[in-house]
């Protein structure tokens, strides 16, 4: 909770920029097959970094992502074909199978349950892996950490933050949830900002940004 609503004071005065930057840079992700994904990602954290440092912010920060292009595509890389690996082929065996069961409608569909069953335990490894890059693309935006070293450093970082990570990313889970089921999207789209600049406040926890003073009240952690 202290994330959240320190995230909200950091973007409340620029809340429609933020909320534009968030926008967009998730919609050119998406458009482009995710593959600028890791450069908008990486270009809402600079936005957000730049807020907390008393930079200027405009519209067109989002776009200083695709400077870091390269970095950023390593982990989405990575992610994409292990995602395709745990669930990919579960999917596929799925779909022989209920073919194969039309063929004896009356039989029980027992492979297919657990080709199911498999896509799932596939679906959660994937989340985990998700969970454990949580800080990725704000080291890359922050310190210009190469991908695989970004990676490494969140992982490292998740492990010993744990609990407080873990309690975030099921806070903003449920949040976006509810909100997005509950106003058909739309809710979804106006937490956007307030959720990534959460996840931005979170960093600095674990991260200290030089130089010191951000406009929120953000205690350093001890450095891993």
């Amino acid at each position: 909770m202290d994330c959240i609503s320190s995230g909200w004071l950091l973007i409340k005065d620029q809340y429609w920029l933020f909320l534009g930057i968030t926008f967009v840079g998730m919609m050119i992700g998406s458009a482009s097959m995710y593959i600028c994904l890791g450069a908008m990602m990486c270009g809402i954290f600079i936005a957000l970094l730049a807020k907390m440092r008393g930079e200027a912010v405009e519209f067109g920060t989002l776009f200083r992502g695709f400077d870091l292009f390269v970095p950023s595509l390593i982990p989405l890389i990575i992610m994409i074909v292990i995602g395709a690996a745990l669930v990919v082929p579960f999917y596929i065996k799925m779909i022989i199978d209920m073919m194969l069961m039309a063929e004896t409608p009356d039989a029980f569909p027992k492979a297919v349950i657990i080709d199911l069953v498999m896509m799932m335990a596939g679906a959660l490894c994937l989340n985990i892996l998700y969970f454990f890059l949580f800080f990725c693309f704000q080291l890359i935006a922050d310190r210009r950490a190469d991908g695989l070293a970004a990676m490494g450093l969140s992982f490292k970082a998740v492990a010993k933050n744990f609990w407080g990570v873990l309690g975030l990313s099921l806070l903003l889970g449920l949040i976006g949830f509810f909100a997005t089921i509950l106003t058909c999207y739309i809710g979804g789209i106006f937490f956007l900002p307030v959720m990534y600049a959460a996840m931005a406040v979170a960093y600095t926890k674990v991260f200290p940004v030089e130089p010191p003073g951000l406009p929120v009240s953000i205690p350093p952690a001890p450095e891993i």
